[in-house]
């Protein structure tokens, strides 16, 4: 059922032109925005702070909100065999941190994947749920982080008005993938969601010069990720998230944060005015008269 989900996500997404289209100058436009000084998030600014630019021109932004809008949380965590003893209980420490850093209005829900993918939850305010399915892992297989992360972002939560926050982590290399990197990347760039990428600090092993996947189709040429820290490290730029690395005994910490830092982060509503209705949108968020690092998705799509 996963791999039919990930194989027409896929096919929508370039007939389309993207999984998720806009229409400028009909609907608002929502940009989640974090504000770092340092490592750590800048609170108390207001909309006069941020200068917004679509395609270059300045914008007028409508509302802004910080930490008062439910998100709904996805983890995707990859159980392959590298994983297995004690990686995977400190893995299952992190998630379980992720979850205790919730609060009663926000909704979460749980990807498993190695060769297979699997919806160990769906999306639920309830957390015994969510705890007992992270408990139940088991780390066996391969790794397909590719599927895993285009999986994750088609099963977005449907409820409406809700920011989606997905947390992708894996300890190695693509190897069972049947879609390449790019399709996922694609994806993520049409997207509304904010994705964190958490990867272990220790070295990578160079992976083969082509994807590793099991299809045997090559969708477009040259579409080589060397790591899977370089794959999420696109996947969350694209997005306006982050890449963490972490020690294993590092991971509840890092996974809390990652909460935490998404709920200080800005949300920021405007409705596009004159530029073009259709196409590539990008998008610019800078501070006025404040000092601060800002990460902001890159863009989206105009539709009709």
């Amino acid at each position: 059922m996963i791999r039919a989900l990930v194989a027409a996500a896929l096919f929508g997404a370039f007939v389309s032109g993207g999984a998720q289209v806009f229409r400028t100058g009909v609907d608002a436009i929502r940009v989640d925005v974090l504000v770092t000084d340092g490592r750590q998030p800048v609170g108390g600014l207001t909309i006069g702070d941020f200068d917004l630019r679509d395609n270059g021109v300045k914008q007028t932004i409508d509302d802004l909100q910080v930490g008062e809008v439910p998100f709904s949380m996805m983890l995707a965590l990859d159980v392959s065999g590298s994983m297995a003893g004690a990686p995977l209980a400190d893995l299952q420490d992190g998630a379980r941190a992720a979850l205790e850093a919730l609060q009663p209005g926000d909704r979460a829900a749980l990807i498993a994947f190695s060769h297979t993918i699997t919806t160990a939850t769906p999306w639920t305010s309830d957390r015994q749920p969510l705890a007992s399915a992270i408990t139940g892992l088991k780390a066996i297989g391969s790794t397909s982080l590719f599927d895993a992360a285009l999986a994750a972002m088609v099963q977005r939560d449907p409820e409406p008005g809700r920011r989606n926050l997905l947390i992708v982590f894996s300890d190695g290399r693509d190897t069972a993938s049947w879609l390449p990197g790019f399709a996922a990347l694609d994806l993520a760039a049409r997207s509304e969601i904010v994705i964190y990428g958490v990867t272990l600090d220790s070295p990578w092993r160079t992976r083969p010069p082509s994807l590793d996947r099991r299809s045997g189709i090559r969708l477009a040429p040259d579409q080589t990720i060397a790591s899977p820290s370089d794959f999420l490290a696109d996947l969350a730029t694209r997005t306006g998230g982050t890449r963490v690395t972490s020690s294993l005994a590092g991971l509840r910490r890092a996974f809390a944060k990652i909460v935490t830092d998404f709920r200080s982060r800005y949300v920021l509503t405007y409705t596009p005015r004159n530029v073009s209705a259709t196409g590539w949108h990008r998008l610019s968020v800078t501070l006025t008269n404040r000092k601060g690092e800002v990460t902001a998705r890159r863009g989206y799509e105009g539709g009709s």
